[in-house]
């Protein structure tokens, strides 16, 4: 996952929380980000790391031979710990991303869905899921429109010729045109939709 800062000011200090659907489970120990280029652990707020090392020592003083067993409270904050994890950024430069990368267990075959919150605005988010589809609608794009603006002149190009080494050379010419519009098509639609 990737945590960009698409604000105009520097951002210090500051709260994401990561939260996954039941029967997965984010180990809090894996947690790992890398910021200009230092790779470091990830800090769990206080307030999380307290509730969390509470839960722990709770489950662990259980005795499985006790007739009560677990609480509704116990087993709410023990599912609470296991699907979220809450952590502290200490700064993020404007214009700068930040990758984050944890283990996630799962007992579901599909990439585990990400619910992702921030304590402060200006901030946007880009998981492995969205990257892949991200990339596959480029592709998409690409071939689909630079086909069109490929195809749309070569009747003229063909009838109006001069020659067949002339239309062999406009043909490439119009291949090469086709598809650098078709990269600032898509790359302005995108910074319109930022501005937007």
């Amino acid at each position: 996952m990737e945590l960009l800062n698409e604000s105009k000011q520097n951002l210090d200090g500051f709260t994401v929380q990561i939260s996954i659907a039941t029967g997965e489970t984010i180990y809090k120990d894996s947690g790992r980000f890398t910021q200009r280029e230092a790779i470091k652990d990830i800090l769990l707020e206080k307030e999380f790391a307290r509730l969390h090392a509470s839960t722990v020592t709770e489950v662990e003083a259980i005795n499985p031979n006790a007739v009560p067993g677990v609480t509704k409270d116990l087993q709410y904050r023990v599912d609470y710990v296991l699907r979220n994890i809450v952590f502290e950024v200490p700064f993020l430069n404007r214009k700068e991303k930040l990758s984050f990368s944890f283990l996630i267990d799962s007992i579901n075959l599909n990439p585990p869905d990400l619910v992702i919150t921030f304590s402060r605005k200006g901030l946007e988010t880009v998981t492995e899921q969205d990257d892949e589809r991200r990339k596959q609608f480029r592709q998409i794009w690409i071939g689909i429109s630079s086909s069109f603006f490929f195809a749309v002149p070569i009747p003229s190009i063909i009838s109006h010729s001069p020659s067949a080494s002339w239309a062999v050379w406009l043909t490439i010419l119009d291949s090469i045109v086709a598809y650098l519009l078709a990269w600032f098509i898509y790359y302005f639609w995108i910074w319109i939709r930022k501005k937007g």
